[in-house]
C-alpha cells in the first residue's frame, strides 16, 4: 500500500460517527473556516466559514491529529498534523485528504507532503466529555497532489496554498 496511514485515517472515518476512531461528531457548529482552491477530481474554491464535520483524537505512533472540515455535497477535507503536542504552535508536517461520506471515494497525499504553520492552538471548549476542544488556526502548502486511494477515486486533487481554522480534541 502506498499510503497506509492515510488510508487507515480516511477509512476509519467512513465508519458511522467515527466512534471506532476515537472521534466525535461536532453538532451543528460553524466554528471552522477554510480558504483553499482544489482542482482535479474534486473542485472547490472556498473562502470563509465552513462547518466542522468531525474532530478526531490522536493516533499514538507516530502522534498525529486529524480534523475534518465540510466541503459541501458530502465531501470533507482532512488536515492531519504529525508530532503535535497540546498547545504547541509553529511549523508541522502534514497531509491533506478528501473523502466522500457516505461512499468509498477517498484521496490523500503522503504525510509530510504538506507543511502547516500553526499560529493559534488554544482551548476552545472544556465541556466536551473527557476531552478539551482546542482551536487550531494556521496556513499551509502542499508539494504533492492527493491521489485516489481506491478504484472508486480516479484522478488526483491539487491544492492551492491554504489557511484554516479548525478544532482538535485533547483527552484530559
Amino acid at each position: 500500500m502506498r499510503f497506509p496511514a492515510v488510508i487507515r485515517r480516511l477509512a476509519c472515518c467512513l465508519l458511522p460517527l467515527c466512534v471506532a476512531c476515537g472521534s466525535e461528531p461536532v453538532p451543528d457548529r460553524k466554528d471552522c473556516a477554510l480558504t483553499i482552491k482544489m482542482t482535479g477530481a474534486v473542485e472547490r474554491d472556498l473562502d470563509g466559514p465552513q462547518a466542522c464535520s468531525l474532530i478526531a483524537s490522536s493516533e499514538p505512533n507516530p502522534p498525529t491529529f486529524t480534523s475534518y472540515v465540510e466541503l459541501g455535497e458530502s465531501y470533507h477535507l482532512s488536515i492531519t498534523l504529525a508530532d503535535l503536542t497540546e498547545g504547541a504552535t509553529g511549523q508541522f508536517v502534514a497531509d491533506l485528504g478528501v473523502l466522500q461520506q457516505p461512499g468509498p471515494s477517498a484521496w490523500g497525499n503522503p504525510l509530510g507532503s504538506c507543511t502547516v504553520q500553526l499560529s493559534d492552538h488554544s482551548v476552545f471548549d472544556k465541556n466536551h466529555g473527557d476531552a478539551w476542544l482546542y482551536r487550531l488556526t494556521g496556513s499551509g502548502s502542499c508539494t504533492q497532489p492527493a491521489t485516489g486511494l481506491n478504484a472508486d477515486s480516479p484522478g488526483s486533487i491539487e491544492f492551492s496554498d491554504f489557511s484554516f481554522k479548525t478544532l482538535v480534541g485533547w483527552k484530559q
